[in-house]
């Protein structure tokens, strides 16, 4: 016996009515993207951003490794979003388990003036101080 998926919604609406829904959707995500600006770290190491801007820092990652990468400084004039996931990994080229990837770090500027970020890659088990670091400047107006 055949099941047909759940409906998106519990009320009855056309099948178009929910493709609708969809593109709306995926355009309102094609702005937020669009919208936001990116520094990708090794080729980049500062960013400019204004008050209220979101700013995604991407940094070469492999999570099957145990390593991940951890903001270890203080955030002052910068913070965390609060509607969108803080820190994502989005794998490269094939989606095969256990390939590198990049973990991107989404931020929005909060104060002006200069914020210096360091990350530190590591395993979150492990206290070594010997890990990789980067460092990544903000210039925030």
């Amino acid at each position: 016996m055949l099941r047909r998926p759940p409906r998106s919604t519990q009320s009855r609406s056309s099948a178009a009515s929910d493709v609708y829904k969809r593109q709306v959707v995926l355009l309102s995500l094609i702005l937020f993207v669009s919208a936001t600006k990116s520094l990708r770290y090794p080729s980049m190491t500062s960013l400019d951003v204004t008050v209220g801007e979101t700013m995604e820092i991407v940094l070469d990652a492999n999570p099957s490794t145990g390593y991940r990468w951890e903001l270890t400084s203080s955030l002052e004039k910068i913070k965390k979003p609060i509607n969108k996931a803080y820190d994502e990994f989005r794998a490269e080229g094939s989606h095969i388990m256990g390939s590198a990837g990049k973990q991107v770090f989404t931020l929005e500027a909060q104060a002006s003036g200069q914020e210096v970020l360091t990350f530190a890659y590591k395993r979150p088990w492990e206290t070594k101080s010997d890990e990789e670091a980067a460092r990544v400047t903000i210039n925030i107006k």
